[in-house]
């Protein structure tokens, strides 16, 4: 069974993610009030805090293969990326290597 919850901008996530217990954030890097970087850099500034010790797996989500827009992700804190448009099978694999 999955549950989603959709958020309109970074800072919406970042709510969510300290009022509720999530498996996996697919992270849009473009988003208004705070883009997808500067919202996993906070993601994980909480994680830290907190002294949670199984960060959650944040997956990328980018219309960019440049590979500094690539690597600015993991440099962020990202997990993984999915390239945009994706294909089905892109990203249920990279779900699945995200969750286990």
């Amino acid at each position: 069974k999955v549950k989603l919850t959709i958020v309109g901008n970074g800072q919406q996530a970042v709510e969510k993610f300290q009022e509720k217990s999530f498996d996996l954030i697919l992270m849009d890097v473009q988003m208004p009030e705070l883009n997808g970087y500067q919202a996993t850099k906070e993601i994980r500034r909480i994680e830290i805090e907190n002294n949670i010790k199984k960060p959650i797996p944040i997956i990328a989500m980018t219309a960019s293969l440049l590979k500094e827009q690539i690597s600015r992700c993991y440099q962020a804190g990202m997990d993984a990326y999915i390239p945009k448009p994706y294909k089905p099978e892109e990203l249920v694999n990279t779900l699945y290597e995200a969750l286990t």
